[in-house]
Formats: C-alpha cells, sequence, structure tokens
C-alpha cells in the first residue's frame, strides 16, 4: 500500500516539474522574442551584439529545457522512478 503512495507522490512531483519546466520555456521564449524584436530595429552594433548573445543564451536554455521536459515525459510514461527529479531539475530551475 505505501508503494502506491509513493508512486502517486513521485508521479505528482513528476507533474510538477513539468509545469515548471514548461514554464520556463514559455520565459524563454519570451525574452527570446523580445531580443529578436528588439534586434531587428537595433541600429547601433553594440545592441545587435547584445541582442545576438542574448538569442544565443535563450536558444541554448531552450534546448536544455527541451532536453529535460523529454526525459521527464519518457519518465511519466513509464513509471520509472527517478530521484534526480527532485533535487537537479528544481534547482535548475530556481536558479534561472
Amino acid at each position: 500500500m505505501q508503494r502506491a503512495g509513493s508512486e502517486t507522490l513521485l508521479k505528482t512531483d513528476l507533474e510538477q516539474s513539468k509545469e515548471a519546466i514548461k514554464s520556463e520555456i514559455r520565459k524563454q521564449l519570451k525574452l527570446k522574442e523580445g531580443a529578436e524584436n528588439l534586434k531587428k530595429v537595433a541600429t547601433d552594433k553594440k545592441t545587435i551584439a547584445q541582442c545576438n548573445s542574448i538569442l544565443k543564451e535563450a536558444t541554448a536554455k531552450l534546448q536544455d529545457l527541451h532536453d529535460d521536459l523529454q526525459d521527464l515525459n519518457a519518465r511519466v510514461s513509464d513509471d520509472t522512478p527517478c530521484k534526480y527529479i527532485n533535487c537537479c531539475f528544481r534547482e535548475q530551475i530556481q536558479s534561472s
């Protein structure tokens, strides 16, 4: 009986982690969109360089988040326990 309870907690934790990652993805997409819009109207090289830097960082972060989300989706569908979720994903998202 305790196993069913811990599986429910794990699934809830996985779902919460997925939602946190999706939220961070939305944030990064908005940041990327803003940088793209600013780059379109920028006239000086410094601003364009800053936009390029933001775009590069956002793109890399989005790729990492997408990979994390795929991993979580696989774990949710496989019901595979993962101790890694609790410590690493929360730290990564909170530090962003």
